[in-house]
C-alpha cells in the first residue's frame, strides 16, 4: 500500500501502470522520462482526489495541443479546436482511469472524488497539510505531460 516512505518504492510500478493506460486507452505510446526537476509546462491539469485511510491527489498536467489530442483520442467522433466541454470531460475522465488504477495500490476503504479540471497557466492548487508528492514525467510524440501522485496528511 501506497504511504509516505512507500511512495518512491511504487515509483516504477505507477509509471508502468500509466503507461499501460495510455497504451490501452488512446492507443498512444508514452515513455517515462527520467526524473527531472524540470516542469513541463501546463495548460490542462485534471485531477482526483483521494479521502479515507489515505488522502491525497493524482494530477495529470499537460499542454493545450496535447489536451486536444488526448481528446481526439479518447473521443474519436471528436475533434477539438480549444477548451470545451469535450476536452474538459476527457481530461476529467483521463484523471479518473489514472486515480481508479492507482487505487489498488492504496489501502482499502479511499474513496475516489469526482475528477476537476483548470485550464490556465497563472493558478495555483493547495491540498491542506503536509505532504509529499511523487512526480512522474512522460513523453510521447505527441509532446510532454506529467503525472504527479500527491499524499496529504
Amino acid at each position: 500500500m501506497l504511504t509516505v516512505t512507500s511512495m518512491e518504492t511504487y515509483r516504477d510500478q505507477a509509471a508502468q501502470m500509466f503507461e499501460d493506460v495510455f497504451r490501452l486507452m488512446l492507443k498512444l505510446e508514452v515513455n517515462t522520462l527520467p526524473d527531472s526537476t524540470e516542469l513541463i509546462p501546463s495548460q490542462v491539469t485534471s485531477a482526483v482526489y483521494f479521502a479515507g485511510a489515505w488522502n491525497g491527489a493524482t494530477l495529470l498536467e499537460c499542454s493545450m495541443p496535447l489536451a486536444l489530442e488526448f481528446t481526439r483520442r479518447l473521443m474519436p467522433d471528436c475533434n477539438p479546436q480549444g477548451f470545451d466541454d469535450d476536452v474538459q470531460d476527457a481530461m476529467g475522465e483521463l484523471a479518473n482511469i489514472v486515480g481508479g488504477n492507482l487505487k489498488p495500490l492504496l489501502p482499502d476503504g479511499v474513496a475516489l472524488s469526482m475528477p476537476s479540471v483548470v485550464q490556465g497557466t497563472n493558478y495555483s492548487m493547495r491540498l491542506c497539510g503536509n505532504h509529499s508528492h511523487i512526480r512522474l514525467p512522460f513523453v510521447c510524440d505527441e509532446g510532454r505531460f506529467t503525472i504527479t501522485i500527491i499524499e496529504g496528511s
